[in-house]
């Protein structure tokens, strides 16, 4: 991420605006436009899909290359300080795999991450459900949708509500 520019929500809009111009402009597949979004947001590499326990280590593992913070997400979808990289991870795997498939991968990581940290967080799910919902629409529609479903289901509407992530 370059110095000086916008984190939080906003910043993230303008990221994916961005990402959603280079793929229009270059006539560049939408592959290429949620590829580039789960490396860059999620720190997921499509090679590693094939590889499920690499897959679920990247998933759960350090910060991304574009780590945007919490500010100005709807508090009820963050229990972390890293939303846009859960919301990728699944708007990535709403977008490969049929909406039953990503319920069962979305399930399947909140097992494992109650087994890992003794929690279930129904805050994630949200945020999944939202994710998978918005990746199967960038597969039929294209990416030039993506900044407003996002404006429209993830941004905080009371700018003045900060999530508590501590």
């Amino acid at each position: 991420m370059v110095t000086g520019e916008v984190k939080g929500a906003t910043g993230f809009v303008a990221r994916v605006q961005y990402y959603a111009g280079l793929s229009s402009q270059h006539t560049r597949s939408s592959h290429w436009f949620i590829d580039t979004l789960a490396c860059q947001f999620a720190g997921l590499d499509l090679a590693d899909w094939w590889r499920p326990w690499r897959w679920f280590r990247a998933m759960g593992s350090a910060k991304p290359p574009e780590d945007m913070g919490p500010a100005g997400f709807r508090v009820d979808l963050v229990d972390d300080n890293r939303p846009a990289r859960h919301y990728v991870a699944f708007l990535m795997i709403g977008y490969y795999l049929t909406y039953p498939l990503g319920w069962l991968v979305m399930y399947g990581w909140e097992i494992l991450g109650w087994v890992r940290y003794g929690s279930f967080s129904r805050t994630d799910i949200l945020l999944a459900k939202v994710g998978l919902q918005h990746g199967v629409m960038i597969r039929r529609d294209g990416p030039e949708i993506l900044a407003d479903l996002i404006v429209r289901d993830l941004l905080e509407r009371n700018f003045d509500q900060v999530p508590n992530v501590s």
